[in-house]
């Protein structure tokens, strides 16, 4: 009896999903599409790009807003990252103003940084910028 119930055991597991995305269509892609709306602050929102990046939900990314300077308070280095990882997700969901905006973003950042002596951080923000227009510009990437 045993060895019939563990035949069935992947049939019914298969039947058991298939019901319960049949009755709640909703939850069966939630952990995929699953944006917070109550994301206010700055960390909050860099934590979450960084995730919708790794888990290649392009236009998710892309979406995210920067909150305002005087609800919270963030480094140029910061909003540089975070601007990167919103580019990048705008150039790989096929968002081109939005990615050429980020290019654009990127580069006042290296004038920024270049202008307080921090090497390092505007020959990031270079990299970064070329990185989005690479994925922006070449078709073979965007498969």
């Amino acid at each position: 009896m045993l060895q019939v119930i563990k035949s069935y055991a992947p049939f019914l597991l298969w039947l058991v999903l298939a019901a319960f995305t049949l009755f709640y269509p909703g939850m069966a892609n939630a952990q995929e599409s699953a944006v917070p709306v109550a994301c206010e602050s700055f960390e909050c929102r860099l934590r979450l790009a960084h995730t919708l990046v790794e888990r290649r939900q392009w236009a998710d990314a892309a979406r995210l807003k920067l909150p305002s300077r005087s609800a919270d308070a963030w480094t140029s280095r910061d909003e540089s990252e975070f601007v990167f990882l919103r580019g990048l997700g705008a150039a790989r969901a096929g968002f081109k103003a939005m990615a050429s905006y980020s290019i654009e973003r990127l580069g006042e950042l290296r004038e920024m940084f270049l202008a307080e002596g921090q090497g390092q951080w505007a020959r990031e923000s270079d990299m970064q910028a070329w990185i989005i227009a690479t994925w922006m510009e070449d078709p073979y990437l965007n498969r």
